[in-house]
């Protein structure tokens, strides 16, 4: 979807991203939303994700935004999450812990890590432990 025709709507930590001309019923009945909660301390890291899922069609997401791990988790308490994408590195935590502490509290939500690192040992690691995939920062890809 070129990005002129996505538009967001702010509320808070959360932002929507919707097909230009759709209004909430529209989008709810002709595309997908996914609840999508990003833990990242980096704001510049987060507003390249969130540039990233404008490339994806027929989806609607709600990108929420947590900068500590702590905060995340207590998001995750709420529910409604249907994915993480997870940074090992946190102000809170760091490396794999990062991960476990996460997978803990909410193992039946798909976790996707991001890492600054390509390093194949703790893709594996992390991967190995439930991760749904690991991917670069940088290197990301609608």
């Amino acid at each position: 979807m070129p990005m002129n025709s996505v538009f967001e709507e702010e509320s808070g930590s959360s932002i929507i991203l919707r097909a230009a001309g759709a209004d909430s019923g529209q989008a709810a009945q002709s595309t997908k939303q996914r609840n999508i909660l990003v833990i990242e301390d980096s704001k510049a890291d987060f507003v390249l994700i969130k540039h990233t899922l404008h490339n994806v069609d027929d989806i609607s997401f709600k990108v929420e935004h947590a900068a500590l791990l702590s905060d995340g988790l207590e998001r995750l308490g709420q529910g409604g999450i249907h994915l993480v994408l997870l940074d090992l590195n946190l102000p809170d935590s760091t490396g794999l812990k990062t991960f476990q502490k996460a997978y803990s509290h909410a193992s039946n939500v798909p976790i996707i890590v991001l890492s600054g690192s390509d390093d194949r040992s703790v893709a594996m690691d992390a991967v190995g432990q439930g991760a749904q995939d690991y991917l670069v920062k940088g290197k990301l890809e609608a």
